[in-house]
């Protein structure tokens, strides 16, 4: 094995396996392909460009479904109103990139209302935006005017105090951090999004690590101890259904932009995979089994 620049080991066995599925040395794909995980903070044209580096074969952003990926789809309802956001990398600029027109971070109203987190040092890369550019104080965004409609955790939280403290403000006020209202009556409702629900997660450290999942169960802690009501929220990601169900989307639209399944074919043709494997060696062969099986039948 050789190690990437990010110090991450790459697996020549799965680079010739994925290689398998593609011809023109790895510039064309001739079978749909997705790449699922529950990782994030970047866009999927970033993480197909970095797939298509680990892997030697040309991954296209279509093929790629990230654990915030189905985030796109609360755009529709959310795009116009003021969002927070939270989590590692560049989770702002990928929520503008889905739609989301009125994006906060938890640092933009740590710095416009400072005295909201006692406790806060500001660090490297939590600088405060240039005059005239706080969405706080300039666009009133998390106002009573324009309050924050709905909190989504693209990836996983580095400053827990931080995040907590302002999340649990934005939600305890209607959308107005500073304007606490325990009582579930008494407030609007601000839902909390998650990517991604896992717990641990593994790391180059012997011992697993806290993931997204422990930060959640953080926060509903804290908001139940606060109010004695549960946390209005969802989770996507694994296993969750939203990311299989996008995946299933994609892959019939390259079944369909492949000439291997006619157009206006539909989701019913589309089939959860079912098969569990331990490499990917075995899931490459398990796939092209499947294929060479569907084939020889359509000839019968």
């Amino acid at each position: 094995m050789d190690y990437l620049s990010n110090g991450m080991c790459r697996d020549p066995e799965a680079d010739y396996e994925v290689s398998r599925l593609y011809t023109d040395g790895g510039a064309t794909q001739k079978y749909p392909i997705c790449f699922l995980t529950n990782g994030g903070g970047v866009t999927e044209a970033q993480k197909a460009q970095q797939l298509s580096n680990w892997l030697g074969v040309n991954v296209r952003e279509n093929q790629v479904v990230l654990s915030h990926t189905p985030f796109r789809s609360l755009a529709k309802s959310l795009g116009s109103k003021p969002v927070l956001v939270a989590g590692v990398g560049s989770v702002a600029e990928v929520a503008r990139e889905y739609g989301f027109k009125h994006v906060l971070t938890t640092t933009d109203i740590a710095h416009a209302l400072h005295k909201a987190v006692p406790f806060w040092k500001n660090s490297p890369g939590h600088e405060a935006p240039a005059p005239g550019e706080c969405p706080v104080r300039n666009l009133a965004l998390g106002s009573a005017k324009r309050p924050i409609a709905a909190i989504l955790v693209f990836k996983d939280p580095a400053d827990w105090y931080l995040d907590l403290q302002i999340m649990t403000d934005v939600i305890l006020g209607g959308g107005v951090p500073g304007r606490w209202k325990p009582r579930v009556a008494d407030r609007a409702s601000v839902p909390v999004y998650f990517s991604n629900p896992d717990l641990l997660w593994a790391t180059d450290f012997p011992a697993p690590r806290f993931g997204q999942g422990a930060f959640a169960a953080a926060l509903r802690t804290l908001y139940r101890q606060t109010t004695g009501a549960a946390l209005e929220h969802q989770y996507y990601g694994k296993p969750n259904r939203a990311p299989y169900a996008l995946a299933e989307e994609l892959l019939l639209e390259q079944a369909i932009q492949l000439g291997q399944l006619p157009a206006g074919s539909g989701a019913e043709a589309a089939k959860p995979g079912n098969v569990v494997v331990d490499d990917v060696a075995d899931a490459v062969e398990a796939a092209l089994h499947r294929t060479r099986s569907s084939e020889w039948h359509s000839l019968r």
